[in-house]
């Protein structure tokens, strides 16, 4: 043990102590410190701020000599995996980074990876962040989104004190947050073509339209979704005009499409948007 008051005349005062010199080393908590630590022989193992002492008694050879020296032990940075309760994804698979939406929330929590053998360390609190397909966002909320968006989860606390998310100066890096995407839900859309072939009567005959496939909330209750905007093409695939010339197409985002008057080709409809984002 090395007499740490001078560091150009360092000696070793464990070389030639005279019996009786009780030389001693006792830990304690550092003063002004939030660490609780009542002075012991024992060194501790907790993560705190601390001051070791060394001491040696007076003896015929020696005078009392005591050195005090504060040092760290910091939290350990830890490491995560991610999983998904509620998602389109099995609830074990590991870090999804890919959902897709289905009108629940997606419930993250994580677990440490990297703990110590005898150690508990478990994820209190995780928040989230990002940005909704409708433009809606979310900041450090306690809610699992479940739009449809582009979103993060960050763990914030931990079980443990001797843990932390946070990097420290003995590890400087820390990933604490995990990065993913919900996708979109796909729909099928249906025609009401069941008054084909249709007949001129002088008024619009666009088919109505049915969405499958709607996803429902945690209370069971379907989503709203209808088909908003919608083209006509021909057998070619490209626009196609009435007997008249007049262009069917849609008007102002309404059912007044100007399918009216007779046409000589075979109208295609195709939907080309529907009413909600997700």
């Amino acid at each position: 043990i090395e007499d740490i008051s001078d560091d150009n005349n360092k000696i070793n005062l464990t070389d030639d102590l005279e019996y009786g010199s009780n030389l001693s080393i006792t830990y304690m908590a550092k003063e002004g410190s939030a660490t609780v630590y009542p002075e012991s022989e024992t060194a501790p193992t907790n993560a705190g701020e601390y001051t070791v002492k060394i001491s040696v008694a007076q003896t015929t050879r020696y005078t009392a000599k005591e050195k005090t020296f504060d040092y760290t032990i910091y939290p350990k940075t830890v490491s995560l995996d991610w999983y998904c309760e509620g998602g389109s994804v099995d609830s074990n698979t590991k870090n999804p980074d890919t959902l897709v939406y289905n009108g629940t929330p997606n419930v993250f929590s994580a677990k440490v990876n990297n703990a110590e053998k005898g150690d508990t360390v478990n994820v209190n609190t995780v928040v989230y962040n990002g940005t909704a397909a409708d433009n809606s966002s979310c900041t450090n909320s306690s809610s699992a989104p479940f739009k449809a968006g582009i979103y993060n989860v960050k763990a914030t606390e931990l079980s443990n004190p001797n843990y932390t998310v946070n990097s420290t100066p003995a590890k400087a890096t820390a990933c604490p947050v995990h990065n993913y995407t919900v996708n979109k839900a796909e729909v099928t859309v249906t025609w009401d073509v069941s008054g084909s072939p249709y007949t001129y009567n002088a008024a619009d005959q666009t088919p109505s339209s049915k969405v499958i496939g709607k996803c429902k909330n945690s209370d069971g209750v379907e989503d709203d979704v209808t088909v908003t905007t919608w083209k006509f093409t021909g057998n070619d695939g490209k626009p196609v005009n009435d007997v008249l010339g007049n262009p069917y197409k849609q008007e102002d985002g309404t059912i007044n499409s100007g399918v009216v008057n007779v046409c000589d080709d075979e109208i295609t409809i195709t939907a080309t948007a529907i009413s909600n984002p997700n």
